[in-house]
């Protein structure tokens, strides 16, 4: 568990108590002076607990007043399950997926919830442009050789570190470098794969990975999970035994779209399974640093004891979404990995290497990672209280413990690609939910990113969008 400092203490402290009813809507709560007495700390740390809270909605300060309670919990249905179909299937949904992409930057989108990274005012933008400074000071060639196919090995040994905080420990001559966390899971796939071959993936699975596996003709079988605790272990048994499954593509922690998070007892027993069956899994972990808890989740790659998990991820989703650097610990497949690295793309940019191992170092990652754990935790909040005034029927809305991502589904007579279109016409960029299955037969859901500070625009945004979602 990580130090918190004091204000974040009494911060969480009266949060708890707000949203386990301990305190009521419009209770008032202590002034700053007398709660500062009460604990035995500075009126500033008072007052940094209440901003906080005043941020994540859950009290208002009226003037001459104090402070008062103001948040009402919502309790949203969990969008459904989607069927399991034990049936292969090849992705036929490219044309929407370009006309998804094609609205990327559009001159017309004022707003776009579509895409899922941080804010840049999220990022620690001053530090980076520091480590770019002090690359280039300390080797002014540092842009011009090739570095290693592996990577740039005080890099890996960085990334190595990050395992700790997931019980596990590597060296940097476990970590391959690569172009983001897909060219991580394309490498693998295409070193492990054949044209044909089934790829198991919990459903929803990011438009990404589904189009990658489109491209190396892939067939998928699409693995319905729980809305809490992800993929269904039973119905990837049943699969296993029934069909020649090449590999398992998961991604545990915070899944892009529906926010799932697989609990630890089950990350373990997917771990045996890979071993027992000697099938693969190829863990996507981009999204685990992003945790709103105390404590990092752990992988899939935790329980790996034979090296049959591949662990894949990136910094794309916490630090430098342009720089794409990622990296994968491939296990018994480190050889096979690392040569189709070596004939695809030689090596990976040397000076984005040493500008991302440089800032590692010294740009103090962890104190980032806390400040945008908190940001997100604070959206999260405030996006769906929004979303769930704004919308019709009080939608359903998943409830991710991380990440940034939102996945809401519509009564069943809607269609979600009707109101991306329409939304797109008021300037909003929604992620349509058809892009997230191998077929377009599931039309009312929707991704939503909250990943950007909540706004008075945002707000009317929502508004917005929710009575697009009542004309449908």
């Amino acid at each position: 568990m990580q130090v918190q400092f004091r204000y974040e203490q009494i911060a969480d402290t009266i949060r708890t108590a707000i949203i386990s009813g301990a305190i009521k809507p419009g209770d008032k709560l202590r002034s700053v002076r007398g709660m500062s007495s009460d604990l035995g700390v500075s009126q500033a740390t008072i007052f940094r607990a209440y901003f906080d809270l005043e941020a994540s909605g859950l009290i208002e300060s009226k003037p001459k007043s104090g402070y008062y309670v103001c948040y009402h919990p919502i309790t949203p249905d969990l969008p459904s399950k989607t069927p399991f179909e034990n049936q292969e299937k090849t992705v036929k949904n490219a044309d929407l997926v370009k006309e998804f992409l094609s609205s990327l930057n559009h001159p017309d989108v004022q707003l776009d919830f579509g895409l899922a990274v941080p804010a840049p005012e999220l990022l620690p933008l001053a530090k980076i442009k520091k480590s770019i400074q002090k690359c280039y000071l300390n080797d002014p060639v540092a842009a011009i050789g090739y570095e290693s196919v592996a990577g740039n090995n005080q890099l890996r040994r960085q990334l190595a570190q990050l395992s700790l905080s997931w019980d596990k420990s590597f060296t940097e001559d476990e970590v391959i470098i690569t172009n983001g966390c897909m060219e991580a899971v394309a490498l693998t796939l295409s070193a492990l794969t054949q044209p044909g071959d089934i790829i198991a993936v919990e459903s929803p699975a990011f438009y990404g990975l589904l189009q990658l596996m489109e491209s190396l003709n892939l067939s998928v079988i699409e693995i319905p999970g729980d809305p809490v605790a992800g993929i269904s272990i039973e119905d990837l048994k049943e699969t296993l035994q029934q069909k020649p499954v090449k590999a398992i593509l998961l991604t545990p922690n915070f899944n892009n779209p529906n926010g799932t998070a697989i609990p630890d007892q089950h990350k373990k027993e997917l771990a045996e399974m890979a071993a027992a069956y000697q099938v693969p899994i190829i863990e996507d972990d981009i999204n685990g640093e992003l945790y709103f808890g105390d404590k990092r989740p752990k992988t899939i790659k935790t329980f790996d004891q034979e090296g049959w998990v591949i662990y894949c991820s990136s910094l794309s989703k916490t630090l430098m979404p342009g720089y794409r650097i990622g990296w994968c610990i491939p296990g018994r497949f480190h050889a096979e990995i690392l040569r189709k690295k070596s004939i695809t793309n030689i090596s990976t940019s040397s000076i984005v290497q040493a500008i991302t191992a440089h800032f590692l170092e010294f740009g103090r990652y962890e104190f980032h990672l806390k400040k945008l754990r908190n940001a997100l935790k604070t959206q999260h909040l405030q996006y769906k209280r929004a979303i769930y005034d704004c919308f019709p029927n009080k939608i359903a809305s998943s409830n991710p413990q991380g990440g940034f991502v939102l996945w809401l589904e519509l009564t069943k007579s809607k269609d979600a690609l009707t109101l991306y279109r329409n939304a797109l016409q008021k300037g909003i960029r929604i992620a349509p939910g058809q892009v997230f299955f191998t077929h377009s037969n599931f039309k009312n859901y929707f991704r939503i990113s909250f990943g950007a500070p909540f706004t008075s625009e945002i707000d009317d945004a929502i508004k917005t969008l929710g009575q697009l979602a009542k004309n449908l």
